[in-house]
């Protein structure tokens, strides 16, 4: 079986946009299995992305080699009843995402710290590389 690691955009853009958190990252991900996200978090590491230097072949190679999970009513569905109702909405559309992923999920990889205490609020294995 191989393990399935959900990642959202706070860590995806550490691999193509240079910060402090970008090499455990980096490292974290050349050793993952499968690393999956949802057509959000694309969305949200292009966007990121460009308000920052970065080279765009690596952004294509990056989002080349992701696993993507479109959004559909199940899931849009599932992430409206996500709580805290406080999450923002493309927060919850990532739990939601990984959620479908079920007994696979090995890791739940954000930077983000209010999705971080939400996803573990679900049960998620929420993994921070540094």
């Amino acid at each position: 079986m191989t393990s399935v690691a959900y990642v959202d955009s706070s860590a995806l853009v550490k691999l193509v946009v240079v910060e402090v958190e970008s090499v455990p990252m980096l490292r974290w991900y050349v050793e993952a299995d499968r690393v999956v996200t949802s057509r959000i978090g694309v969305i949200e590491t292009q966007r990121a992305a460009g308000r920052y230097p970065h080279d765009p072949a690596d952004l294509r190679r990056l989002l080349a080699s992701l696993e993507i999970i479109e959004l559909d009513p199940r899931i849009g569905d599932q992430a409206a009843a996500v709580e805290p109702a406080l999450l923002r909405a493309l927060d919850a559309i990532h739990l939601a995402t990984a959620r479908e992923i079920g007994g696979d999920l090995e890791a739940f990889v954000t930077y983000d710290d209010r999705l971080a205490d939400a996803a573990r609020t679900m049960g998620l294995p929420v993994v921070r590389p540094a």
